[in-house]
């Protein structure tokens, strides 16, 4: 009989064991569990957080692209009149050197 309680005293032990070390292992998951979702949530709000600031600098970026171009209409003009104003230049120096060389040469043929 002796033998009998000395076995399910030693079964109750290595129950016991296995059972603490069950424990011990779900703790230790547990454990790792929630060290792996607030890495996860702090990523997420990183990622979050760089997808924000993107969108930030691609409204930033077409707004400056929209800008760009209306400065770039405006250059456009702007050339179109420096571009008729040359002409407009060209040709009255055309006329005022046309008049200049007529004067010059009623003189030379003695007219004052």
């Amino acid at each position: 009989m002796k033998l009998v309680v000395r076995a399910g005293l030693r079964e109750r032990k290595e129950t016991r064991e296995k059972i603490n070390a069950l424990i011990d292992a779900h703790m230790h998951t547990e454990d790792a569990m929630a060290r792996f979702q607030a890495r996860t949530e702090e990523a997420q709000l990183r990622t979050d957080e760089a997808i924000a600031r993107m969108a930030q600098e691609q409204s930033s970026l077409a707004q400056s692209q929209a800008s760009l171009t209306q400065a770039q209409a405006s250059l456009v003009q702007a050339q179109a009149k420096l571009t008729q104003s040359q002409a407009n230049t060209d040709e009255r120096l055309n006329s005022f050197i046309s008049a200049v060389e007529r004067i010059i040469k009623e003189r030379q043929n003695g007219n004052p």
